[in-house]
């Protein structure tokens, strides 16, 4: 407030005192801090960008020395916060730099040359799929491709044997890298995120991906032109089929040619900076922007390619974010760091909203915030009817992820586990040993709570690799069910053995679904 140092024995003591958990600050009773000012040439004088603060185990009285040798500490170093933030604003992308001139302009710095033109219009709407429901409202923060495959600049080793051995090498690298962000993702968010990459590891660990790559390298003597080649063979063999499963698939190739590529010219994808409440915008939502991104920053995604079949939807969903897939044209309508609205109830994107609008939003998803803190108000009250008979409220799970949001809102159990949303997540069904892992796990964490797992059933328009039919006319009430399981027997068999092994570790029941009589 005064643009001076602060000394105080006992921090928390203070009236301004304010806690924030994650710091883990509790442990230092005293607190000595100083504020990075610049002083500019201008009309500006001066302005602060940030503090310099030390904190202590012990309680301890800061002599004015102390306060003195801090404050010149601070002054030194100013300077060069500046300096950092101007060359991350020259070199930056477009949304780190929005984000630097925005806590400049917070400081007291203006950017007016530096910031996006005003929109003129007000509330431009762009259309979608609505992939994960919820509001949104915040700015938009662009995610850009790791690697731009069409427009790169790459000259290739004059060798054409040690350009093979380049692009070998970036292929095991990526690969490598692949399996860390596998165990990373696994950690934070479950091991059917996890599996997501798999596919992406199994592609660069295919042969024939990898002899198409050496020979395209081998005729070409460009690496480059060799991932574009085998790219273009790869999504034009994807355009081809009409079922959108198959089709969104491709956005997995390209993911991996991207890494390569990254890889080749000795380029690491690092983790992107967001700014609280941020609205992503991407051409396709991959799974590796959820390993890279601050999660708890979003507020809502949107992009511009996919459907609600592809995995960065199904991440959206799983983690109760807003999400708007197939929103043709957002990239070119949307600026970086303007207003944002998301509607995943209704597929609805708007553009630098009005006030009334935005108001307008604003009170609905007050509305769906205090309506689950409502709900959460009566979690622990017994779920039963005016005359006491009583209803057990379970959890309707898809992925292993769900069992984070089936105990924040104290779930009584796992009322049915749909089985076709975890083959769908790991692309196929997965081995009896891997199921049997993946019901214990449920099982164990849910015991003496009662486990419902339903068989495998094919629902509407969920295809599942090598369990697809041709000419299905009526996909709700056809190939379904036990229909499935006569076209498929072993499959069926293996899946029954994992869940009646599981069964050993916590009361599960097993659902057969599509049967009106016995």
């Amino acid at each position: 407030q005064r643009g001076q140092p602060v000394a105080v024995v006992d921090a928390q003591s203070h009236d301004d005192y304010r806690y924030f958990p994650e710091t883990g600050e509790e442990r230092f009773p005293s607190l000595m801090a100083a504020p990075l000012t610049v002083s500019t040439p201008t009309s500006l004088g001066h302005f602060s960008i940030g503090v310099l603060v030390v904190q202590t185990l012990q309680p301890r009285e800061f002599e004015p020395r102390d306060v003195e040798l801090l404050d010149t500490c601070a002054q030194l170093i100013a300077p060069l916060v500046m300096n950092s933030q101007l060359l991350a604003l020259m070199s930056g992308p477009d949304e780190v730099r929005a984000w630097i001139v925005s806590q400049l302009g917070g400081a007291g710095l203006d950017f007016a040359a530096a910031k996006e033109p005003a929109r003129a219009e007000r509330n431009v709407e762009v259309r979608g799929i609505p992939t994960s429901r919820g509001i949104a409202v915040g700015p938009v923060h662009f995610l850009d491709d790791p690697v731009d495959l069409e427009n790169i600049d790459y000259a290739p080793n004059p060798d054409s044997k040690q350009e093979r051995r380049d692009l070998l090498d970036a292929v095991a690298e990526a690969r490598r890298e692949l399996h860390d962000v596998r165990d990373e993702v696994g950690e934070r968010f479950g091991p059917d995120f996890a599996a997501v990459f798999n596919t992406h590891v199994q592609i660069l660990e295919d042969k024939g991906f990898v002899a198409r790559l050496e020979e395209s390298v081998g005729r070409t003597g460009s690496g480059l032109l060799a991932i574009r080649e085998v790219l273009a063979a790869y999504q034009e063999m994807f355009a081809r089929i009409e079922n959108p499963f198959f089709r969104e698939r491709g956005i997995d190739v390209v993911d991996v040619a991207q890494r390569v590529m990254a890889k080749l010219l000795g380029v690491r994808i690092h983790n992107i900076p967001l700014t609280d409440g941020a609205i992503v915008v991407a051409s396709h939502l991959l799974p590796a922007h959820f390993a890279l991104l601050e999660t708890e920053k979003i507020a809502g995604v949107v992009s511009e390619h996919g459907g609600p079949t592809s995995h960065g939807a199904i991440f959206a969903r799983a983690l109760e974010i807003p999400s708007v897939t197939g929103a043709t044209g957002i990239l070119e309508a949307a600026r970086p760091g303007e207003q944002a609205i998301i509607d995943g109830y209704m597929g609805l994107i708007y553009l630098s909203p009005d006030e009334r609008l935005r108001r307008e939003y604003e009170r609905d998803k007050q509305r769906d915030l205090i309506a689950v803190e409502h709900l959460d108000a009566l979690a622990d009250r017994p779920a039963e009817t005016r005359d006491g008979a009583r209803v057990a409220l379970t959890a309707n799970v898809g992925l292993l992820s769900d069992l984070r949001l089936s105990e924040r809102h104290w779930s009584e159990g796992i009322g049915l586990i749909r089985t076709e949303l975890i083959a769908l997540a790991n692309r196929g069904f997965t081995s009896e040993d891997e199921q049997e892992q993946l019901y214990e796990g449920v099982a164990g964490a849910m015991e003496p709570r009662p486990v419902t797992i339903r068989t495998l059933d094919l629902v509407g328009v969920i295809v599942i690799p090598h369990l697809e039919v041709s000419g299905e006319e009526n996909p709700q009430l056809g190939w379904r069910s036990f229909r499935i399981y006569l076209t498929d027997e072993e499959s069926f068999r293996a899946q029954l053995r994992a869940i009646l092994l599981a069964s050993a570790l916590g009361i599960v029941r097993l659902l057969l679904p599509m049967f009106s009589a016995v």
